[in-house]
């Protein structure tokens, strides 16, 4: 949370300066998303990662663990939408970039190669 204070000001008096081939509808990326495009597919994105175990084992069923896992998923898209509603677009595409990168984490994990390299420590 420090480290994300730290980026919404640094984007917030920096990000006049800085324009993006990303979301042109901006004008600057110290400007707010006035499509909320940003902070939609930031939630969407991060719904889906707290959808996905790091592991297949976290999978296994556990008795009433769908109806938890759901609801966490559903606050993990929600925080997100949240915060970024009217921040400034780069802290978007920040969050965006890391919940992408440990989406994708996850499902290296998921794979036999990922496996192997947990089962190495």
């Amino acid at each position: 949370m420090p480290v994300l204070a730290g980026m919404y000001g640094l984007f917030l008096t920096h990000g006049s300066m800085m324009t993006s081939i990303l979301i042109p509808w901006v004008a600057n990326l110290a400007e707010w998303d006035p499509y909320h495009l940003v902070p939609a597919v930031t939630a969407l994105f991060s719904f889906l990662t707290a959808l996905v175990p790091l592991t297949a084992e976290a999978a296994a069923p556990v008795p009433g663990g769908g109806a938890n896992r759901t609801l966490m998923a559903l606050l993990a898209g929600l925080i997100p939408l949240a915060f970024m509603w009217r921040s400034p677009a780069a802290l978007g595409l920040y969050w965006l970039t890391g919940t992408v990168f440990s989406l994708a984490e996850r499902g290296f994990y998921r794979t036999g190669w990922g496996r192997r390299s947990l089962l190495r420590r």
